[in-house]
């Protein structure tokens, strides 16, 4: 009798455990990323983004389908300590594992800019700074 109830309290913990581990690995594999309307998106981080700030803008943009599993997996992770501005594709499907790799990698999506004809510098900087983020510091040299 003893035996059979060591059995089953063994067989018990077992199937506690996978349970615990299926639910941990849907947390970090399972897609998490839907988007209605197209099969990628464009998302920015601006400059000076801390952590709560994208997690605020994760939140805001709708993107997520469960938020606090991708909460958990960028603490594992330690996004912390690695948010990188720019601009990043998103896709439709992706999980919280490719999202904070992304992220955590700074692997940006490129700006593409046609540049026209202008009369001056100003001009140009201006134009060119409606389109990607740059400081005046840096444009003044163009």
């Amino acid at each position: 009798m003893v035996k059979r109830i060591g059995w089953l309290l063994v067989l018990s913990t077992a199937i506690i455990m996978s349970y615990i581990g299926y639910e941990k690995y849907n947390a970090i594999f399972e897609s998490n990323v839907f988007l209605t309307t197209k099969e990628e998106v464009n998302f920015f981080i601006p400059s000076g983004s801390t952590y709560d700030s994208l997690l605020d803008l994760l939140d805001s943009a709708a993107l997520l389908s469960n938020y606090n599993s991708f909460v958990w997996v960028s603490d594992k992770k330690n996004l912390r300590k690695h948010i990188h501005p720019g601009r990043y594709l998103l896709e439709n499907g992706m999980s919280n594992n490719q999202l904070v790799n992304l992220f955590r990698s700074g692997k940006q999506h490129p700006v593409k800019v046609v540049v026209r004809p202008t009369r001056s510098k100003e001009v140009f900087s201006g134009f060119i700074a409606k389109h990607i983020e740059a400081d005046s510091v840096y444009t003044k040299y163009l």
